[in-house]
């Protein structure tokens, strides 16, 4: 034990209680990667088994005697990265806060702590609280190294890789090879001297890329590859927090801060099911369970208390191994099988225990001491709960994930007697309220309705049938729905009455209620479950039967799902999209946080609708509006041409001589601009996060090849354009009725015109031309069209350019038809929470239900399915300009 090898290893052992951590202690002779032992095993569900083989050991690298490296990412006071080097029997080790980075430029401070033993690069585990450096350790990177050249390296040692390496460590000054599973090329290790160091400060070091050819500024490695090259998982959790969050002081305060419910949308899917993780639909009660310290609180979806009546899984969550957590799941009774039944969950909390058993299917992690999670990919939030609830005793359970083809998901769950399965997209943050990216699968239709009467039974004082209404539209009117009449048995029919008498009222309140019977109608105030076979014409329920009560559900939450074939999805539009060159940076960046829609959606999203939108963009100067970070950061607008670009990109160069229609504060010659004539643009221009995309009122057809004829095509009109831009106080329904004055006016012309939204809360109506029309002929006639309609509106809408003299009114804006001005392109995305789309409407759609959020890009591959290309009637417009005055 006196060896140099166990001197180097002595600030480890004497940091460590191998009785208790199960990192190893270094007395196994593990003198190179090429004698290696397996991962240490220990009681942790996130640690696995390392094959002794698990490095690839190329005969070069054997031949040249290339060290091991190993980079461990570490949870323990803070995240880490832990990078080690083989040298002279140990792993010299350095703490790097901030990880990697590729881009040669960025120096990050690695911070030299003491040599660990060879072995403790096969460690993936758990260092349990209370223990030195405590917390989640994760084998994020792994390989082998060798010396790169440097200056200055004595003669006498240059053949000799150990006195080399001994040398750089003398100079303070290591340049290494990696070859690893992320990192690879030349990397720099430079000691850096401090004011005020002493012989007991940690030396410090910078941690940087060489310049070389694996050099690549645009590569976030930490965030685009966060798993372990070992076993997959990418979450780490830190040490047991010691004191208390300031919003966690109690369980209540936490979950009150947590707020709403991420709720699951109806489908279908969009896009591949290999895109989802599944897990079974659960009939129970939706519960968020919090638990701060020794309080547990389980709140419902409307944050009532039910600690009280589910106190056996309260009891459970608060025997879990955190200070602070919040868990979303369902609370459900099982029977023999493990199928969950409300029916027998109204049993058990009526006091029949014995019938089924309670359960807890925990499936989300939200917060977790100190860490809200709810920004984290999904696949870390279910890591984390996890290993997290490893070990816990029923009545807590995990709700595992399946992935597969959904079809094939779906017949399983049926079979099984489910009553559907819950489609969440791999990737997806969690957001309150309604989430796009969780769809719900289900095999019968269910719809929550609001109870607003009842039909007594005949000769009785009970519920013959309820009567019930749904909102037509999130904040709409309450329109009936039906009357529910099976389902119910005795003692829950007189309950009812006696609960409905209470809350009697003379009037309904829901609209379209048909003649019925000696209705006796309620106050809106209680919701029920209704199963139905499909919706009529008429949008009443066929076949309804009543399924249960729920208390746990609001009024407001009961709106109209539509009839949708769950058990066999609907899928996107297919399109045979031809493979090209663009490759994709950051694909995992997320740009639209609170939807965690990621770089490669929108890349997704732009190839799958380029058949669509292409044909619109040809020949046509765009301006794009670029987020390299997400919506909540800078945005950049760009109209010229940027350097380097691709050759695949058309351009067009302005010369002002030649281009007097087009007015820029340019000097000089006007500089190149960006068509789309081609899915790579379209592609290329979505890796630069280009969200949104403007268009020119005029196009340069193939066949204009000269500088003159491109001109010359550019400075004619294609279409009118009449935008509605909604002032602070207008209202919805106003728009609407500018709307319908516009198009009424235009068709009192004979003009045809299409309209789209904005992709926010204004509505673009556009008349398409035949060639001809200058920007200053459509300039005129929207002036006349615009300022006839603010004469006959004047309280809601205004010509008025200055908007502080518009008084919060519309604004009916002329002016975007000059040469070179824009409007959004068809099909284009926004920066906005859901990625709204500019989508073309039927006229008969412009109406005051209409939502504009609801066209996104999540919903516009299926609405191109159902309705085709809507824009389609500007692509070879025959229409001409009416004499105007």
């Amino acid at each position: 034990m006196g060896d140099k090898s166990f001197d180097k290893l002595e600030k480890y052992r004497n940091k460590r209680n191998f009785e208790v951590t199960p990192e190893p202690d270094g007395t196994e002779k593990t003198s190179s990667h090429r004698s290696r032992s397996p991962v240490k095993k220990t009681t942790s569900s996130r640690t696995k088994d390392v094959p002794a083989d698990a490095i690839p050991t190329s005969p070069t690298a054997v031949a040249t005697g290339a060290g091991v490296f190993v980079i461990q990412k570490h949870d323990a006071r803070r995240l880490h990265y832990d990078l080690r080097i083989e040298l002279g029997g140990t792993m010299m080790s350095w703490a790097v806060p901030k990880g990697p980075s590729y881009d040669p430029n960025v120096k990050r401070l690695a911070v030299e702590v003491e040599d660990h033993p060879m072995d403790y690069n096969d460690f993936e585990g758990r260092i349990p609280d209370g223990e030195y450096g405590a917390g989640d350790v994760l084998i994020w990177d792994r390989g082998t190294y060798e010396p790169a050249p440097m200056n200055g390296v004595p003669t006498a040692i240059k053949g000799n890789q150990a006195e080399l390496l001994a040398w750089m460590r003398e100079k303070g000054h290591f340049h290494l090879r990696f070859s690893g599973e992320k990192l690879h090329g030349g990397w720099h290790l430079v000691r850096t001297k401090r004011r005020g160091e002493t012989k007991e400060s940690k030396p410090q070091w910078l941690f940087f890329k060489a310049h070389d050819e694996m050099a690549n500024p645009e590569l976030d490695i930490v965030t685009s590859r966060p798993e372990s090259v070992v076993s997959g998982l990418r979450a780490t959790r830190g040490p047991l927090r010691a004191s208390a969050s300031p919003i966690a002081q109690s369980a209540r305060e936490l979950l009150l801060a947590i707020g709403e419910v991420s709720k699951a949308t109806n489908g279908p899917l969009v896009g591949d099911g290999s895109l989802y993780l599944f897990e079974v639909k659960f009939d129970g009660y939706r519960l968020l369970a919090g638990k701060a310290g020794n309080d547990v609180r389980l709140f419902s979806r409307k944050s009532n208390d039910w600690t009280d009546r589910f106190a056996l899984i309260a009891s459970s969550i608060a025997r879990l191994p955190a200070r602070e957590v919040v868990i979303d799941g369902e609370a459900c009774a099982v029977d023999d099988e493990g199928r969950p039944s409300f029916e027998a969950l109204q049993r058990w909390l009526g006091g029949d225990t014995k019938s089924a058993q309670i359960a807890f299917a925990a499936f989300d992690l939200l917060w977790l001491d100190g860490r809200d999670l709810r920004k984290s990919p999904i696949e870390e939030r279910r890591e984390l709960l996890k290993a997290l609830l490893q070990g816990a005793k029923p009545p807590l359970s995990f709700s595992s994930a399946m992935e597969g083809k959904a079809s094939d998901l779906l017949a399983a769950a049926k079979r099984a007697g489910l009553e559907g399965l819950i489609a969440k997209r791999k990737g997806s943050l969690y957001t309150p309220g309604n989430n796009a990216n969780w769809v719900k699968l289900k095999f019968e239709q269910r719809q929550d309705a609001v109870v607003c009467g009842y039909l007594p039974l005949k000769g009785a004082e009970v519920v013959g049938a309820l009567l019930v209404a749904v909102h037509d539209s999130r904040g709409g009117d309450l329109v009936y729905a039906g009357r529910v009449g099976t389902g119910f048995d005795d003692r829950l029919r007189a309950r009812l009455a006696e609960q409905l008498d209470a809350m009697r009222v003379a009037t309904p309140k829901m609209l379209n209620v048909p003649k019925l019977p000696k209705p006796r109608f309620c106050e809106p105030r209680l919701v029920c479950e209704v199963g139905l076979g499909e919706w009529t014409s008429e949008r009443i329920m066929r076949f309804p039967r009543f399924i249960a009560m729920r208390e746990d559900k609001s009024p407001e939450e009961c709106i109209r799902e539509d009839a949708v074939g769950h058990a066999s999805p609907r899928p996107p539009p297919v399109r045979e999209v031809k493979e090209t060159s663009v490759k994709l940076a950051n694909p995992t960046k997320i740009l639209y946080p609170r939807d965690g829609i990621t770089k490669q959606d929108v890349f997704d999203y732009y190839t799958d609708i380029a058949p669509v939108m292409l044909p619109h963009l040809q020949g046509r100067p765009i301006h794009m509006q670029r987020w390299p970070h997400g919506i909540d950061d800078e945005e950049w607008f760009q109209h010229r041409l940027p350097p380097k670009a691709p050759d695949f990109v058309r351009r067009i160069a302005f010369l002002r001589d030649k281009a007097p229609w087009y007015k820029l504060n340019e000097k000089g010659p006007i500089k190149e601009r960006i068509v789309v004539d081609n899915l790579e643009t379209l592609q290329w221009l979505a890796n630069l996060a280009a969200l949104t995309l403007h268009q020119w009122a005029s196009h340069a057809p193939p066949e204009a090849t000269s500088t003159t004829q491109v001109h010359n095509a550019l400075a004619q009109a294609d279409y009118v354009v009449i935008d509605l831009d909604p002032g602070e106080a207008t209202r919805w329904e106003e728009i609407i009725q500018v709307a319908h004055a516009v198009r009424t006016l235009l068709e009192a012309l004979s003009l045809t015109s299409v309209v789209k939204t904005s992709g926010k809360r204004g509505l673009h109506i556009v008349i398409p031309l035949a060639r001809g029309p200058s920007h200053e002929d459509a300039v005129h006639f929207a002036e006349q069209v615009a300022r006839a309609v603010a004469k006959v509106m004047p309280s809601i809408s205004t010509v008025e350019r200055i908007k502080e003299k518009r008084r919060g009114r519309l604004y009916v804006d002329y002016g975007q038809n000059g040469g070179g001005r824009t409007i959004v392109c068809p099909y284009t995305l926004r920066a906005a929470d859901r990625a709204p789309v500019s989508a073309p409407l039927r006229w008969e759609e412009v109406t005051n239900a209409l939502d504009p959020r609801a066209f996104n890009l999540r919903t516009m591959r299926a609405r191109i399915e159902q309705y085709g290309d809507l824009y389609a009637p500007c692509l070879e417009p025959t229409q001409t300009l009416p004499a105007v005055s």
